[in-house]
């Protein structure tokens, strides 16, 4: 085994991640070490170091999914065997504030885009672990599956311009019947609060993808009454941390079902070409 391997590392806030070498670790007990084949690329790996986020943490490498094979197992393992094909998310020590992240060594490239939009939308819809940030929705992997036909939601995937508000909010409505009862804005720009905002009914549910604009999210929501929550997806943090227990034993019948839908083909990217 190498004793180190290259990774993309982010020194300190509001810099960009840099090509080094760092040292690999060994597995502890109750830790497998995977070598990672795919990195899953999302908006919160350049928001945390672009919005200066988590800044007792640099330097870090970031990323917060990953797929490849277990390379070696460490003490008291059971369930993992070496060359065995995994997913995983990136996670951050609690109290130690260190964050360990896929962008390490560069098919998995389907499973890989698996595990942060799921768990935080599972996290911040369905979650009853007391100190979770959820609207405390029934599980579909539980007894919720058609609990809320009927209900509305509008998800926003893109940046637009103020000026399409009215016409974007109009065909959910020409669509939903109404305005919304849930929105659940997955980018997190002034423009996508403010759209995701105007499509939800007063009274109703608005979830933000990403900490950091708190401000402008209670700004817009205070006079409509909509109670909103941001979306935490990393299980490793201490409110999370078995939240999903019930979820994951279930997650391979869930994708064979087709309930859970993995994307097929994502787009690729050379994470060492793109540096």
């Amino acid at each position: 085994m190498p004793s180190q391997h290259e990774a993309l590392v982010t020194t300190a806030p509001y810099t960009e991640p840099e090509l080094q070498d760092v040292p690999t670790p060994q597995p502890a007990a109750g830790q497998i070490l995977v070598k990672n084949l795919v990195a899953g690329i999302m908006p919160a790996d350049w928001k945390v170091p672009a919005w200066g986020m988590w800044d007792d943490s640099y330097p870090m490498v970031l990323g917060f999914d990953g797929a490849g094979v277990v390379e070696e197992v460490g003490p008291d393992v059971t369930g993992f065997t070496e060359g065995d094909r995994v997913i995983f998310q990136g996670w951050r020590d609690e109290p130690g504030r260190a964050f360990n992240g896929s962008f390490q060594q560069l098919s998995f490239e389907e499973g890989v885009t698996i595990f942060s939009p799921m768990s935080t939308v599972a996290f911040s819809l369905y979650s009853h672990k007391p100190g979770t940030e959820s609207l405390r929705m029934s599980p579909p992997w539980e007894d919720g599956r058609g609990k809320y036909a009927g209900k509305s939601i509008f998800i926003s995937g893109g940046a637009t311009q103020v000026g399409q508000f009215g016409t974007i909010v109009e065909e959910v409505k020409a669509i939903a019947g109404d305005l919304v009862d849930l929105s659940y804005d997955t980018v997190v720009e002034d423009d996508t609060i403010a759209l995701a905002t105007a499509a939800v009914k007063p009274r109703a549910q608005l979830v933000v993808s990403i900490h950091g604009k708190e401000e402008l999210v209670t700004k817009l929501t205070k006079p409509k009454g909509i109670q909103w929550i941001i979306g935490r997806g990393l299980q490793s943090t201490e409110q999370n941390k078995g939240a999903l227990s019930g979820l994951l034993p279930k997650l391979p019948g869930l994708i064979e079902e087709g309930v859970i839908k993995v994307r097929e083909n994502p787009p690729q990217l050379d994470l060492v070409g793109a540096v």
